[in-house]
């Protein structure tokens, strides 16, 4: 009886990671199709400019990271004059195979897709996995996802995936992923190097009496998220920046000398973007505060700025990890509570979840603006007639 139990439930096991394995396919292809829409429509902004721009001059120029776009607007030598991102390296290939935008946005898809593989690896080591399906379908719906996949390409499409296993370090004790995933992230952009420290100083916190090196692997981040920030401010961003020596490559930095105005005459949308990302998730998270105390630091950022709390633009990743990982932490917390659950309360709760993330989804999430440019005029388009006649009187070179 017990060896056709664990048969059973090995089947199940199966087909739930083979579940996760399309959703998580049929996400990237539908992300993937609708950014490259918006390009052909024309719906895109000047930062997929600014990439594509950089990694050409990088390959065929001689010139690290150059766009006359960041040269014109702030007069930097390269894009890491305005943010240090050595994680932009590793596309240099595909890029090289195939030079343009969409390789970027499909990339970018990719990335954001591949974000729920460590939260449905936690989920399901922690909860089951109904729950973790149940979480990584939550994740694809995430409107604040949407909108970060949707806006152009950003080097910031990476920390979904690295920080997501980061975390995972921290829940499971895993110092080998806590160490490589969280020099991984540092790489990222400097300010991702501000969410480690903090997150490294939970970690050290919540693990100092424990015996082994988990201390010494939380200790070792913490300084070397310290060096790193002084590296990057002090080193890197001004040896790539203007020519003129100033500190151009600081903006992000100059937006909150006197944002507390600002925030005072418009505290409704940063509370309107705080609803939208803890609304399809139940407000679990908050079940979880010490998980929450990580997310301080990009919380500040975004919520702090003159305009970066917008579930359209791509600052949200800074905080979806841990804001899932507070789910799945919640719903251990409610489990453990309904643990001789007779009613099916807990299964309802994950019926009410997926629901309210559908929901969610149709309400506010930007996908359904980008869906709408199927129906586009063709006249609006990048395959029309006028665009291709206009593009071949550009030379060759």
């Amino acid at each position: 009886m017990d060896t056709i139990t664990q048969r059973a439930q090995s089947i199940l096991n199966e087909r739930g990671d083979l579940l996760f394995l399309m959703c998580l396919i049929l996400y990237t292809g539908i992300m993937a199709s609708l950014s490259l829409l918006k390009l052909q429509t024309f719906f895109t902004t000047h930062d997929i400019g600014i990439f594509t721009q950089s990694y050409w001059t990088t390959l065929y120029d001689g010139r690290f990271f150059y766009n006359d776009l960041e040269f014109s607007e702030a007069g930097v030598l390269s894009h890491f004059g305005i943010h240090v991102s050595p994680v932009l390296l590793l596309l240099i290939p595909l890029y090289a195979v195939s030079p343009g935008p969409e390789i970027l946005l499909i990339v970018q898809s990719i990335l954001y897709g591949s974000g729920a593989i460590p939260l449905f690896l936690a989920a399901k080591r922690m909860l089951g996995n109904p729950s973790a399906l149940v979480v990584s379908l939550v994740y694809f719906l995430y409107p604040a996802l949407h909108g970060a996949n949707l806006f152009d390409f950003f080097e910031i499409s990476f920390l979904p995936l690295l920080l997501g296993f980061f975390l995972y370090g921290i829940c499971f004790r895993r110092m080998l992923l806590i160490l490589s995933c969280g020099i991984a992230c540092l790489m990222i952009k400097e300010d991702v190097s501000v969410l480690i420290l903090c997150a490294s100083g939970v970690g050290l916190i919540r693990h100092y009496r424990e015996p082994g090196n988990l201390k010494w692997a939380y200790t070792f981040l913490i300084l070397l998220s310290i060096l790193w920030i002084i590296v990057s401010f002090t080193l890197i961003i001004p040896g790539y920046g203007s020519p003129s020596g100033e500190t151009t490559g600081y903006s992000f930095v100059h937006q909150y000398s006197s944002s507390l105005p600002a925030i005072q005459e418009n505290l409704y949308p940063r509370g309107e973007y705080l609803f939208q990302l803890f609304y399809p998730l139940l407000f679990i998270p908050a079940l979880v505060p010490e998980m929450l105390i990580i997310a301080l630091p990009p919380f500040a950022e975004i919520l702090l700025s003159f305009s970066y709390f917008d579930i359209r633009y791509h600052f949200s990743p800074l905080v979806i990890p841990i804001l899932f990982f507070a789910t799945i932490l919640g719903l251990e917390k409610i489990r453990h509570r309904l643990a001789d659950d007779s009613k099916g309360r807990y299964r309802a709760l994950l019926i009410i979840l997926v629901v309210n993330a559908v929901v969610a989804c149709l309400w506010f999430s930007p996908v359904m603006d980008a869906v709408s440019l199927v129906h586009s005029d063709r006249l609006h388009h990048a395959d029309s007639e006028w665009f291709r006649e206009g593009t071949a009187l550009i030379p060759a070179d």
